[in-house]
């Protein structure tokens, strides 16, 4: 989505967008626009009853009767009730002016398509552990008696610590659904499934199986670099879903092993009753593949911390010695030091802030994954200050993880370990 000023209307004819200090429910505070979409738009506000950051998804008040709005709404509160780690929270639901608006949990950070844009190509392991929150939300949202109904890595949030969570759980089925039956045309070409594009009605026991199949084309992408079906005529690309048997997935990408092409091809099934029943059963059939296993965690690895800031600094160490006693932790107190350092002897991990004078946490990101010596370390950025437009940025640049200041030890360590056992970068895509 693109940022849109305050006030202003947006691309779409008639659009308004609620001004800034708008107070919602006597408690939630509308600060700036994150960005619009074909339905609406998306703003920031501050809860000020919990204080917190939330974000309103105001839904255009044009696309509804009021009968339709009213339906909208009711249907709209069974998502409360799911609340799940990996699930962007849906907090509240209402109108204002006629627009029904979500008020939804804020998860700094950039999309999964915006993250991956910053990645080489993933290993089989940090595929497979990118599809496992995916699911988990899925499953989450299927519980509650859901669907998803446009799940693509643009709906999946990453966020501090690598939290993914999937978001706007429902929306397009919500939408679509007030005029046009339960489960009408919602989704992203390449990534929907065959029921959908049709129109087609399925047992409701079955309608979780269109987020099934979507989930094995989003696997597609992390394994392969690609979705199954792919062509720059979006027609074509319905057709193909519907006509055309999925490519095997190892034919794609040669290295990958032969076992997980049948899981795969399962899950894109064009007759639902023939995918796994759940996302987490493909899951499962993934994870079950034989296949090499990740290297070794080192014993003693090298993490590398920069900061500005000789307090945080010194916290920073402190944790990574207690999580990593075997570790050889070096600090700098600002960008520069620490990517002389890193260019003469790479890291397994870098830890850096964001915001240092001279060379800030930024540049240090782009100025490591420009250099042969530095793109083998992964990378987590620290930030009191950063914002969602920051982290896509650094994201797009190729940083691995992020965490908010202040955070705690067992959030550092999980982001590092998590980093250790993956295989160190080699090339760019």
């Amino acid at each position: 989505m693109s940022p849109i000023p305050a006030g202003s209307t947006g691309p779409q004819q008639g659009r308004k967008v609620p001004q800034r200090g708008l107070l919602l429910e006597g408690r939630y505070r509308i600060l700036d626009p994150i960005g619009e979409g074909r339905s609406g738009c998306v703003l920031a506000a501050r809860d000020e009853q919990l204080g917190r950051d939330v974000a309103v998804r105001f839904v255009d008040s044009g696309l509804f009767s009021a009968e339709a709005r009213a339906r909208f709404l009711a249907r709209a509160r069974d998502m409360v009730r799911v609340e799940h780690r990996e699930v962007v929270g849906v907090l509240s639901v209402g109108a204002h002016d006629g627009a029904p608006y979500l008020v939804q949990e804020f998860v700094p950070g950039p999309d999964l398509g915006t993250w991956l844009a910053g990645q080489g190509r993933l290993s089989v392991e940090e595929a497979i552990e990118v599809l496992t929150p995916i699911a988990r939300g899925l499953g989450a949202i299927h519980e509650a008696g859901a669907v998803h109904g446009d799940l693509r890595p643009e709906k999946v949030r990453v966020g501090p610590a690598f939290r993914l969570a999937l978001a706007d759980q429902g929306l397009a089925t919500l939408l679509a659904a007030c005029d046009r039956g339960d489960y009408p045309l919602s989704g992203w070409p390449e990534f929907i499934a065959p029921e959908t594009i049709v129109g087609k009605d399925v047992p409701a026991k079955l309608a979780p199986r269109a987020d099934v199949y979507a989930l094995s084309a989003v696997a597609y992408l992390l394994l392969c670099g690609r979705p199954p079906f792919a062509a720059d005529d979006a027609r074509q690309v319905l057709w193909s879903h519907l006509m055309t048997p999925p490519p095997r997935a190892s034919e794609l990408r040669p290295d990958l092993p032969a076992g997980f092409d049948a899981p795969l091809g399962q899950a894109l099934a064009k007759d639902p009753e023939d995918r796994p029943a759940s996302a987490t059963a493909l899951l499962e059939a993934l994870r079950a593949v034989p296949r090499p296993g990740p290297p070794a965690e080192p014993r003693s690895p090298r993490l590398v911390v920069a900061d500005d800031d000789g307090v945080c600094r010194t916290l920073v160490e402190a944790m990574l010695r207690a999580g990593f006693p075997d570790a050889s932790v070096e600090t700098h107190p600002d960008g520069a030091s620490a990517l002389r350092a890193l260019c003469e002897r790479p890291a397994h991990v870098a830890i850096t802030d964001l915001h240092m004078p001279g060379m800030n946490g930024l540049e240090l990101v782009a100025a490591l994954r420009a250099s042969p010596q530095g793109m083998a370390t992964r990378i987590i950025v620290m930030s009191a200050m950063g914002g969602a437009a920051e982290w896509r940025l650094l994201s797009s640049l190729g940083a691995d993880d992020f965490l908010v200041k202040p955070f705690a030890d067992e959030e550092l360590v999980r982001s590092t370990e998590r980093l250790l056992r993956l295989p160190r970068r080699a090339t760019r895509r």
